[in-house]
C-alpha cells in the first residue's frame, strides 16, 4: 500500500542543493544610529521651542519611529535613551542641546546660591523644581534635568546634586571649547565654574577626555566622537595614543561587545598586552 500511495504522488524535482547554512545569533544593540536621531531636532530652550510648535513633529521621532530606525529591543532602546539622557516632549524624543545642557546646571547653581540651599545637602525636590520653573523653565525640561544632574531620595521627595554628573557636564563645556590643557590648569577652571560643594575631580572624565601624565596634559575625547565597530574604535584610539592602561580604555568600549562576549575577548581579539617587568602596570597596544 506504502507503494502504491508514493507512485500517486507527484514527482519532486531537485533544481539545486545547499550545503550551507545561516546562523542567528544574538548582536549587541546597534546605538550609532540613535545619536543621529535624536541630535536632528534638539531642545535648544523656551523661545526656540516655540518657533518649532507650528511643526512639532519635525525632525522628532515617536518610540515607534525609533524602533523602526534603529537595531534594538524596546527594552534596549529604553535604557539606551537613559543613557544619552534624551528628552521627551509630546510623546516624541530628542537630545537636550549642549548649551542648553549647560545652561541648565548654571540655573540649578543659581537657584541654589540665591535661595542659601546647600547643594552638597539633601533638597525638597518640589522646592527645586519651582525655583527652575521660576527661572523660566519649562516643567517638563525642570523635571528631566533635575534627574540627569541629580538623584531621586527613596520616596521621590527629595533630590540631591551627583556631583560627578555636574563635574561632567562642565567638564565638556569646557573641554568643547578649549580641547587641550594642563591637567593643573584645567582643575583649577573647573574649581572656579563649580560650587564649593562638587569637587572638581579629574578622575571623572572617563569617556571624555584621557590624561597623558608624562606631560600631565589633557585633551579632549568624547565617546560619542569615536567610530562605532571595534575594528574603527580601536584603531582610532590606538591612532591617538599607542598605549593604553585598562582602566583608560574601558570607558572607550562601552557598547561594543555582543552577547556573550566579554570585554577580556574585546582585547584579546584587538589588542595585545605589554608588561615591561612584573612590578610594572599591563599595557595595551594595537595587535
Amino acid at each position: 500500500m506504502q507503494d502504491s500511495a508514493a507512485s500517486a504522488r507527484p514527482p519532486i524535482k531537485v533544481t539545486a542543493t545547499v550545503e550551507t547554512h545561516m546562523e542567528l545569533v544574538p548582536i549587541a544593540p546597534r546605538t550609532h544610529q540613535l545619536n543621529a536621531l535624536l541630535q536632528a531636532a534638539p531642545y535648544m530652550g523656551p523661545e526656540e521651542e516655540g518657533d518649532l510648535r507650528s511643526t512639532p513633529a519635525q525632525g522628532r521621532c515617536t518610540l515607534t519611529d525609533l524602533l523602526s530606525h534603529v537595531q534594538m529591543s524596546e527594552g534596549e532602546l529604553a535604557a539606551a535613551l537613559a543613557q544619552r539622557g534624551a528628552l521627551e516632549l509630546d510623546g516624541r524624543w530628542c537630545a537636550l542641546h549642549p548649551s542648553y545642557a549647560d545652561t541648565a546646571l548654571q540655573l540649578i547653581f543659581l537657584c541654589a546660591g540665591e535661595r542659601g540651599w546647600d547643594l552638597g545637602a539633601t533638597l525638597p525636590r518640589a522646592d527645586m523644581h519651582a525655583a527652575l520653573e521660576q527661572s523660566g523653565m519649562d516643567p517638563r525640561v525642570a523635571g528631566h534635568c533635575l534627574e540627569r544632574f541629580g538623584r531621586a531620595g527613596v520616596a521621590g521627595e527629595d533630590w540631591a546634586l551627583d556631583p560627578k554628573e555636574a563635574c561632567r557636564q562642565e567638564a565638556r563645556r569646557q573641554l568643547s571649547e578649549r580641547p587641550t590643557w594642563s591637567c593643573g590648569d584645567f582643575e583649577a577652571s573647573l574649581r572656579h565654574a563649580l560650587p564649593e560643594s562638587v569637587p572638581a575631580d579629574l578622575s571623572c572624565l572617563g569617556g571624555i577626555a584621557v590624561i597623558d601624565e608624562a606631560s600631565a596634559t589633557l585633551q579632549y575625547l568624547p565617546l560619542d566622537s569615536l567610530p562605532a565597530d571595534p575594528a574603527g574604535r580601536f584603531g582610532a584610539l590606538f591612532a591617538m595614543r599607542p598605549r593604553w592602561r585598562l582602566e583608560e580604555l574601558e570607558p572607550y568600549l562601552q557598547g561594543l561587545a555582543d552577547p556573550g562576549q566579554s570585554l577580556e575577548g574585546l582585547l584579546l581579539k584587538y589588542t595585545r598586552a605589554i608588561q615591561a617587568q612584573p612590578s610594572c602596570p599591563v599595557l595595551y597596544a594595537a595587535r
